[in-house]
């Protein structure tokens, strides 16, 4: 009971920990510590507008915790050094004597985001896929999931001045090399002239 207690506290300092505190600050948290925070979720799941609200299920992260595990250029393209930013572990799925997927929120103001992380079997992390974004009004809007073959699809909708409806599906598999590989695209922008404006996918080159 006493080992217990002792976690349940150790859990709750890391995710009360203030975004807005340097990483120097940040006591090093173990890699199965921060995985353990996010709770599992059962497949096939689906993802949309909904998804970026905050449930009770949901465990705040501070971002020195994050960055001990995020590459800082990815971090940095994502999110700048916005200390304002908040973050939850939303989701986890582990794949047996596999990778590991985790399901994270981010929400700054109306600007509010759901991404997919990638770790290896042996905990390192890998790749980073964005499944859906908002920010104000936009009027782009994703629909994404992820089936019982870990295979994720991420579809991004939109209307033009006229109301016409466009869409990108993009289909995606987690390779041997560790990233998130393009496995199919279905789209009916170009027979609209319109150019691609979004890659949803960072990985580590295979150095790392």
């Amino acid at each position: 009971k006493k080992i217990l207690v002792f976690t349940c506290i150790c859990f709750f300092a890391f995710c009360r920990h203030k975004p807005g505190n340097s990483a120097e600050k940040q006591k090093p948290v173990d890699i199965r510590e921060f995985i353990g925070v996010f709770p599992a979720t059962k497949l096939p799941a689906n993802f949309g507008d909904s998804s970026l609200v905050r449930k009770s299920r949901d465990s705040a992260i501070s971002t020195a915790v994050l960055r001990q595990f995020v590459p800082d250029s990815l971090f940095r393209r994502y999110w700048g050094k916005n200390p304002k930013t908040r973050f939850y572990g939303s989701g986890k799925v582990a794949v047996k004597k596999a990778e590991t997927y985790l399901f994270l929120k981010s929400a700054d103001g109306a600007r509010k985001g759901l991404y997919i992380l990638a770790f290896d079997r042996e905990d390192h992390f890998k790749a980073m896929l964005t499944l859906v974004f908002r920010e104000d009004d936009a009027a782009v809007q994703y629909v994404s999931s992820m089936d019982n073959k870990y295979t994720v699809t991420v579809n991004r909708q939109f209307k033009d001045a006229k109301g016409q409806k466009f869409f990108k599906k993009s289909v995606y598999i987690f390779n041997e090399e560790g990233a998130f590989t393009l496995i199919m695209t279905e789209s009916n922008e170009q027979k609209a002239g319109l150019a691609q404006i979004f890659n949803p996918i960072d990985s580590l080159s295979r150095k790392h």
